[in-house]
């Protein structure tokens, strides 16, 4: 991401942190999250990494599931952002790796994580700094781990979300969303089995993909769950 994108992106973020919690509960309500934590499919043990974690309400309740034999980690461009996520995951006791750091650098080893989930980041971001992200979260990811996208996508009213989101509207990134290509995206930079597996509001997709195993690699179908 260049320096000023993520300048300005960071400090809305540090801006409204204190209020953000309020405002997405207020318009989604919990079932936002709680559903993208349940098709996670993590479990106990897991190595899971929350990309744009935010103020932290994924990563502490992914943590809940992986237990204390798991491991949690949580990205975000925003410091605001992340010391509320600290202050919550304090509160719960629960031990929870918060960084500030960006997609396109991801700050742990090839091959890490079980599991790696985004939510409500993609929209924002060009398409080039999509694509990086992406690949950076194939490298990451185990082989055969899994990566949960959630994110507007197909929107069903586009004058409605334009009301939402106009900052956004008139980015090619955006138009990615609006026009439900999401899965063109994760399948060209290298993810198998991608689906939308789940819909809220009718206009946010649970997409799922996973990282390929040599199998997959020759077309033939990897042993992954079956939702």
């Amino acid at each position: 991401m260049k320096k000023d994108e993520t300048y300005y992106i960071a400090k809305t973020f540090d801006y409204i942190a204190k209020r953000y919690d309020r405002s997405v509960e207020k318009k989604f309500g919990l079932e936002f999250y709680s559903l993208a934590a349940k098709l996670a499919g993590v479990k106990e043990g897991d190595k899971v990494l929350d990309v744009g974690c935010g103020t932290g309400t994924l990563a502490l309740m992914l943590k809940k599931q992986v237990g204390n034999n798991g491991f949690v980690a949580g990205i975000d461009v925003s410091s605001g952002m992340l010391k509320q996520a600290k202050i919550k995951s304090d509160k719960e006791n629960l031990h929870i790796e918060f960084r500030v750091a960006s997609i396109e650098k991801i700050p742990f080893s090839d091959n890490f994580f079980d599991a790696v989930t985004s939510t409500w980041v993609f929209h924002q971001l060009p398409p080039s700094l999509k694509k990086e992200g992406l690949k950076e979260i194939i490298r990451v990811l185990r082989v055969g781990g899994h990566f949960l996208l959630v994110d507007l996508h197909r929107i069903a009213n586009p004058l409605r979300a334009f009301f939402n989101l106009p900052f956004y509207w008139w980015s090619d990134g955006y138009k990615i969303h609006v026009r439900g290509k999401l899965p063109d995206l994760l399948t060209e930079v290298g993810f198998v089995e991608v689906k939308i597996i789940d819909r809220i509001r009718d206009k946010i997709d649970y997409i799922s993909s996973f990282k390929p195993k040599e199998s997959d690699k020759g077309g033939i179908p990897g042993e992954h769950w079956a939702f």
